[in-house]
């Protein structure tokens, strides 16, 4: 269902990654779900045009339309709900989360651009319902949606 991956199609890369976790109501039934975000360190890489550079703050990507073959693995094994679907609006694949209880399509604006969204808290204690678990694999993808500088990351819980 994903574009085929190809170091052609990657625009982000790292040597390593985390995830965040949080929960939320679905879009569709206002029930609670589990969510899940991919996340950079600073000094992950990216490519504009052509060009390599290296990132300066963490980010938290959105938007993801090419996953490396082993990060889906990953994905899949611990977060089922976080996988890829048919953009209605453009008709391409994007990963996204899905509602664990009716199973419809979490839109990534809503968790990651929106104020108090699941992954851009607006307080420390906002934040500190976010778990954060480092995973020690190479990272590469292409993403079209980078939240900058992980707001209040102080503030989250770190494991693994």
């Amino acid at each position: 269902m994903t574009e085929r991956f190809t170091e052609q199609a990657v625009n982000v890369r790292c040597g390593s990654f985390f995830l965040a976790f949080a929960s939320g109501s679905c879009t569709s039934c206002g029930g609670q779900t589990d969510l899940v975000a991919i996340g950079l360190p600073a000094g992950h890489e990216r490519c504009e045009e052509g060009v390599w550079w290296s990132a300066d703050e963490p980010v938290l990507l959105f938007d993801i339309e090419v996953l490396a073959p082993g990060i889906g693995a990953v994905l899949f094994d611990g977060c089922p709900q976080f996988r890829a679907v048919r953009s209605a609006g453009d008709n391409r694949s994007v990963w996204c989360n899905h509602c664990q209880s009716c199973g419809a399509p979490q839109a990534d604006y809503w968790l990651h651009c929106e104020p108090g969204g699941a992954f851009l808290p607006l307080s420390p204690e906002m934040a500190s319902s976010i778990d954060l678990i480092a995973v020690d694999l190479a990272f590469a993808a292409r993403a079209c949606g980078f939240s900058e500088g992980v707001p209040l990351p102080y503030a989250m819980r770190r494991s693994g």
